[in-house]
């Protein structure tokens, strides 16, 4: 009788452990950091954005910089978002594709359960200054913004396991294609019906920072109703894991998810507030003025020379936004590949934790 009570009171503390060691979607949401001094690594939405002083300005968003198709600054950004996704998802799971013009690079945090599906979330890194003359395109808003949003969600996502694999996409050549010339089209067109199949949902994230009027309105843009699910799924993670305000009118089929949607995914564009007529309100779109850090090494200000251009909390609330969507359309696993061993002493239990990082 006694050891059937011990037995019992052990399976019961046992049960609790389990049970404690969920792992809640908020929780996750919570590790997506806006900035972090505190280490010489990048590891925070502002430093992937602008770096520190030991890597500086890695995304090349500083006055002057230009990354047109062709353009060192281009490559340099490139093979530094390529060096980053291998550093947390391993090499082994990301691979660079080329195509006509360009170039698109792909990381998986791969699922524990084959063939439940696949979460994506896509960025370009391509920049233009087509509404403006000069001799440079920063892309600071456009797109470098999304770009940085999309290495924090690695840096938090990868720290845990999830049911379905969860893909980070960092497209080349959006800025000048359309249709067939775009690295969003090249990348479905690589991918067999199968394997277009699996893709059960799609984030485009593009243009992220700047937050007009202070008004933190996140636009989900959507194509037409094959995006009335995504909208849903967005709209729920906007309003459970953010302090942004929701805007749902806006139609548009002009960034990455066109593709997806041209495929019939489910799909859309989370993007910076639009005017009435689907316009970005952002003063610099496409200009040599979209940049953050200006040549002096300040943030880039608007024309009252006090607001800054990129609100990094705004864009911070729009990553956690995204993290929160992939978090749950993933299906976390309640035993995440941190948990290390659970250990039996003397009827107790504990439980400790580690991080992979490749």
């Amino acid at each position: 009788m006694k050891k059937m009570i011990k037995r019992t009171v052990l399976g019961l503390v046992l049960s609790s452990a389990l049970a404690a060691s969920a792992i809640d979607v908020g929780e996750i949401v919570g590790q997506v950091a806006k900035d972090n001094a505190a280490t010489a690594a990048l590891d925070s939405y502002q430093e992937f954005l602008i770096g520190n002083e030991y890597i500086p300005n890695p995304l090349k968003v500083q006055e002057g910089d230009d990354r047109r198709l062709g353009t060192p600054d281009l490559l340099a950004a490139q093979t530094y978002v390529q060096s980053t996704m291998s550093s947390f998802l391993g090499a082994g799971n990301v691979y660079g594709q080329a195509f006509s013009g360009g170039v698109n690079y792909v990381g998986d945090l791969v699922g524990s359960t084959p063939g439940a599906g696949v979460v994506l979330i896509g960025a370009h890194i391509d920049s233009t200054q087509n509404h403006s003359g000069g001799s440079s395109a920063p892309g600071g808003a456009d797109n470098g913004t999304g770009v940085a949003g999309l290495l924090e969600a690695v840096r938090v996502l990868s720290n845990y396991e999830f049911e379905k694999t969860i893909r980070f996409v960092i497209f080349g050549r959006e800025e000048t294609g359309w249709d067939t010339n775009t690295g969003s089209w090249h990348y479905m067109q690589s991918l067999s019906a199968a394997a277009q199949s699996e893709i059960v949902s799609m984030t485009s994230f593009d243009m992220v920072g700047y937050n007009h009027n202070g008004n933190n309105t996140a636009t989900l843009c959507i194509e037409d109703d094959t995006g009335l699910e995504w909208q849903g799924q967005f709209a729920d993670a906007i309003t459970e894991y953010t302090t942004l305000e929701l805007d749902l009118t806006k139609t548009s089929k002009w960034s990455d998810h066109h593709a997806f949607n041209d495929a019939g995914i489910t799909s859309g564009l989370l993007v910076e507030e639009l005017n009435g007529s689907n316009w970005p309100e952002n003063p610099y779109y496409h200009t040599t003025n979209d940049y953050v850090i200006a040549a002096d090494g300040s943030f880039q200000t608007l024309e009252d020379a006090e607001t800054l251009y990129v609100d990094l909390d705004y864009a911070t609330e729009m990553t956690k936004a995204t993290v929160g969507w992939a978090a749950t359309q993933a299906n976390v696993i309640p035993e995440p590949t941190s948990l290390a061993l659970i250990g039996l002493f003397g009827g107790g239990v504990f439980a400790i934790r580690r991080v992979f990082l490749i």
